[in-house]
Parts: structure tokens; C-alpha cells; sequence
């Protein structure tokens, strides 16, 4: 449907819905509350503009949310999305907070944002990247979420927390494909109640763990303590998880053709068209292609 209130966009410009696609993804105001001005031509500055807010749109036409900056005043914590001050409602306040910056900045959410407040959330994708000698640590303080969780950034550890939606660990935006690729096995794993041909494990002796190679920029690694979590689904390639508590279900997927497990998981589940094999210590109850 045609909502915008451009008199010199008329229902039968060829470009209407276009332009409204604009409008609707906030992309464009027009030059004036009335006026698109379609056949002007765009300046440097007002391309430059959409492009910024194009990146931030989805694909479903909401602006992307991205914290910029979180600060406490008063003992009131206050979270920046896209550069406007928010406040947290209190049942997010064990998660969002000034604890855990690092991890949150530059973190994507979806949820529910009554009036200046957030108020609830459906997803927490978090793009937050730091070292092997400097691992960022998210703090759940013993709380429990019930949305779901994306990881696309690296050297990360979330602690004390329990997540009833998805884990998902995706391939960092910016993760060169030169570097995607090294060999992978296992050290230990219980029993496979499988096909025989579903890996290759091959009748070389490898090291025991993942090595990081010349580059390090296809290796992620991801740490969880005291993690409670219903399903974990892996599909960035060269992805090491640590646990200190055993997994339920995992699902590698995706371009995955490599990984490493350092906890025990009772399902796990490979659903890539390649043959998969990973590093680690891991007790694996069943496994299923």
C-alpha cells in the first residue's frame, strides 16, 4: 500500500512502491513532509545518508538496534540504541547493564521498546570481539532469558546464565574464506550411534586441539560457564566451544566443515552436506546425520 504523502509521487510513477519501500524502512524522509522531488537528482551527502540507513535496516523493514553506549547514572543504568538514551526495565537489569560493556556494545536486540524504556527481548546478537589474552565476559548474574541468542563476534565468555531459546555461534561478518579452512579431530567421544561413513576420521595421528595456523582469523572461540542451555547450534566453521556444563543438543550446520568440543553433549546433530570433523574431549551420547 501506498502510505507516503509525496503529492509528486503519483500511483503512477514507475518507482512508487520503491520509494515507499524507502519511507517504510526509514530510509528516506524525502526533501520535505510533501515532497520527494523523484526526478532530482540525488546529491553526494543524501546518498551517503541512505546508505548509513540502509545498513541499519533488516531484511523485514525494522531499523536494526544497536547499542552505542551504556552508562549508570544515579544508580540508574541507561542503554544507548543507535545513539538514543534508553532506560532498562528491571527483569533485564541482571543482563543489561554497565557490567557487562563489552560485550554489549555494538550488540543488536529485538524486543519489545515501550515509550524510552526496553522492555523486553527476543534476541541478543552479539558482535563484541576480543583476544587470547583478553576474553570479554557477559555476566547472566544467575538469570534466566527466555529469547534467543546469536554470537558473531569472538574470544568470548558468558558465565551464569540460563537461556531457554536458541544459541546460535554464526560466522563473524568480516571473516576472511582464506582463512576458514583447517584440519580438525577428536580425541575422545563415547559412542556413535550413526552410519560409519558419516565422518572420516582417517588413520593419522593429529594434534589434539584446534591450531590456530598462521592466521587467526578463522579460528572462533567461545567459552561458557555455568551455561544452561536448550538447544546450541554452531555454523562458523573453525568454531572451539568450551563447557563446564554438558550440552543437551547441538547442531552443527551451516558451511561447518571443522570444530572443536570441550564439554560432553547428548545429541548432536550434523546437518552439513560435507564431511565433518572436529577436535576436542568430548563424550558424545548420540549422533545423528
Amino acid at each position: 500500500n501506498l502510505t507516503h504523502k509525496f503529492e509528486d509521487v503519483s500511483s503512477k510513477n514507475a518507482n512508487r512502491f520503491y520509494i515507499q519501500t524507502l519511507v517504510n524502512l526509514g530510509i528516506t524522509t524525502g526533501t520535505s513532509a510533501i515532497a520527494f522531488r523523484p526526478n532530482k537528482a540525488v546529491t553526494r551527502a543524501q546518498l551517503s545518508s541512505f546508505l548509513i540507513r540502509a545498513e541499519e535496516a533488516n531484511v523485514y523493514g525494522a531499523k536494526v538496534k544497536e547499542i552505542t553506549k551504556i552508562e549508570q547514572t544515579s544508580g540508574v543504568t541507561y542503554i544507548y540504541l543507535n545513539g538514543v538514551k534508553h532506560t532498562v526495565n528491571a527483569s533485564l537489569r541482571d543482563i543489561l547493564n554497565v557490567k557487562n560493556t563489552e560485550t554489549l556494545k555494538g550488540a543488536h536486540i529485538e524486543g519489545t521498546i515501550v515509550g524510552s524504556e526496553i522492555r523486553t527481548l527476543n534476541k541478543i546478537t552479539f558482535n563484541a570481539v576480543g583476544a587470547q589474552n583478553n576474553v570479554l565476559t557477559f555476566d547472566g548474574n544467575g538469570s534466566t532469558y527466555r529469547g534467543a541468542v546469536e554470537i558473531t563476534g569472538n574470544h568470548l565468555r558468558f558465565a551464569n546464565w540460563t537461556v531457554t531459546g536458541e544459541v546460535k555461534i554464526a560466522p563473524i561478518q568480516t571473516q576472511a574464506f582464506s582463512n576458514l579452512y583447517k584440519p580438525l579431530t577428536v580425541k575422545t567421544i563415547a559412542s556413535l550411534k550413526v552410519a560409519s561413513d558419516i565422518i572420516d576420521w582417517g588413520s593419522q595421528t593429529p594434534p589434539s586441539q584446534l591450531e590456530p595456523g598462521e592466521n587467526d582469523g578463522g579460528l572462533i572461540e567461545i567459552q561458557f560457564v555455568n551455561v544452561k542451555m536448550r538447544a546450541l547450534v554452531i555454523t562458523a566453521n573453525r568454531t572451539k566451544v568450551r563447557s563446564n556444563v554438558d550440552l543437551a543438543h547441538v547442531t552443527v550446520g551451516g558451511y561447518v566443515r571443522e570444530f572443536e568440543l570441550h564439554t560432553d553433549v547428548n545429541e548432536l546433530y550434523i546437518e552439513s552436506d560435507d564431511n565433518v570433523t572436529f577436535y576436542g574431549v568430548a563424550d558424545i551420547e548420540k549422533l545423528y546425520k
